[in-house]
């Protein structure tokens, strides 16, 4: 029997964040693992679970990651910072889109 090469990892296929008022935020990651056996061929395997993380601690940091490969770039970002971006990325399409 052939052996056939290639590798799997998992990511992240969908964000949802709850935010309720006067509430601390939750952010669950859903994940899928994926297949790669040569440069053209990608197969999502199936569903892997999830990661979820009640941010009650703003101040937490994290290393900062290229998505293309996973090395850490120069830098870190905080809980806090997260929801900064999160929430002026909104105001930014509430903008964009005023009908919606």
């Amino acid at each position: 029997m052939a052996e056939i090469l290639g590798k799997k990892w998992k990511r992240s296929q969908k964000i949802v964040i709850n935010n309720p008022y006067n509430g601390i935020p939750q952010i669950t990651f859903d994940q899928e693992l994926v297949a790669a056996f040569d440069d053209s061929l990608n197969l999502v395997i199936g569903s892997s679970g999830s990661i979820s993380e009640q941010m009650s601690n703003p101040a937490e940091t994290f290393n900062l990651l290229n998505p293309m490969d996973g090395t850490t770039v120069i830098g870190s970002a905080s809980y806090q910072e997260v929801y900064v971006l999160l929430y002026s990325l909104y105001e930014h399409l509430k903008v964009k889109y005023p009908n919606q």
